[in-house]
This record gives C-alpha cells, structure tokens and sequence, in this order.
C-alpha cells in the first residue's frame, strides 16, 4: 500500500512568530481546524531512484476521515470512514476494504484527523525551530508497531507546505501540499461506492 499520508491542518497563530514551539502550542496548532483539503506531490526516494507522484488530499478530523486520491501517473483512491479503508485500484479493477485499526495514530495522516487528546498520546513531540518564515517540527510515533520512526512537518509563511518520512523499507517520502483550504468538506466527499463488477476483497487487518 503506497504511503499514507499522509499530511495536516494549519492555522494563522500567534506563536508563530517564535523561534521556537512547545509542544502545548503544537498541539493547538494541529488540533484546532477540523478540515483540511490540498492539491500535493509526493516524492519517494529509494537506492537514488525516485518516483513522483500527484493528487489530492482531504481530511476531517471531527470524524477522522480522510481521502486519499492519486491521479498521476495512475489512478488510486484511499478512502476512510473512520471505521473501514477503502483503496480503490482503478488499473487492476479491484477494491481492498481493510479495517482502520490503529493507522491513524502510527502514519502521518493521524496530524490531520486525531483529536487533541490522541495526538498527545500518539506522538511524541521533539522540537519546531523557525529560521525566518519557516518553520521546521519534528515528532515521533508512540506506538512501537509503527513503520515510520519520525516525521518533519514543514510550515512556511503561517501554512503547511508538507511532510517528510522514512519508512520501515528505506523509503524516504517528501509530500509537498499546495491549494490549501481549511474549509467544511461535504460528508458526499468520504462516501465510496464501489463500481458495479469490480473484485472486492476484505481483509481482517489492516497489514494484510
């Protein structure tokens, strides 16, 4: 299963004029908008070979729903309820519905759809240090079955402008967010309904 981002909300704060945050205000940075949507890039790099990919993103963090689309140069969507995964591969003609389970708080994608409370357990936070108009945060996942040991948020200019990961294959993601908007996400857009004749395939966990 291709990277989740994964990606966050952002805010105009005032914090953001230190040189440094701590983790309280980061909490409040990531916390409080309950919608995010975004055009991105996602760049994989492994052995000095890189893939680029291109999509969109949306999130709501009130139900912890996400959606997930690739449109270049193939088709996928992930999509969440909050309850079940949905990904969609339009080239094979196959959906894959995985139980949400603990991925939230052990991927990216858990900075954009926890709450404030499971964002404090879920990841540890290190540091966010400003050099001019960006700003540079780093955390870690408090859950031992993670794939991924750290994530670098970016932030310029008062916005997310992405993310930076190494999973557990040596894979290092750099995800680039623009057109971004904080606000309401119709529920139409987290709905799924799988084409008529596809393969449909249900799997127990998530990791299988």
């Amino acid at each position: 299963m291709k990277s989740i981002l994964l990606s966050s909300i952002v805010l105009i704060c005032s914090f953001l004029s230190s040189t440094s945050l701590e983790k309280e205000e980061f909490l409040d940075f990531f916390s409080s908008k309950n919608f995010f949507s975004a055009s991105l890039q996602q760049k994989t790099v492994k052995n000095n070979q890189e893939r680029i990919i291109s999509g969109n993103l949306l999130a709501d963090r009130k139900l912890g729903r996400f959606k997930l689309s690739y449109d270049y140069p193939f088709n996928e969507l992930i999509v969440s309820n909050g309850e079940e995964l949905y990904i969609y591969d339009e080239e094979l003609d196959q959906l894959d519905i995985h139980p949400v389970e603990n991925l939230l708080k052990e991927t990216p994608i858990g900075l954009l759809t926890l709450n404030r409370q499971d964002l404090k357990d879920s990841f540890i936070f290190e540091d966010c240090l400003k050099i001019k108009t960006q700003i540079s945060c780093k955390v870690r996942f408090n859950n031992f079955s993670s794939q991924i040991d750290w994530v670098k948020i970016k932030i310029k200019n008062k916005d997310l402008t992405g993310f930076v990961y190494k999973d557990a294959f040596g894979q290092v993601i750099s995800i680039d967010f623009d057109n971004i908007s904080y606000q309401e996400i119709n529920d139409k857009q987290f709905s799924f309904e799988a084409p008529s004749g596809i393969d449909v395939v249900r799997h127990e966990s998530i990791l299988e």
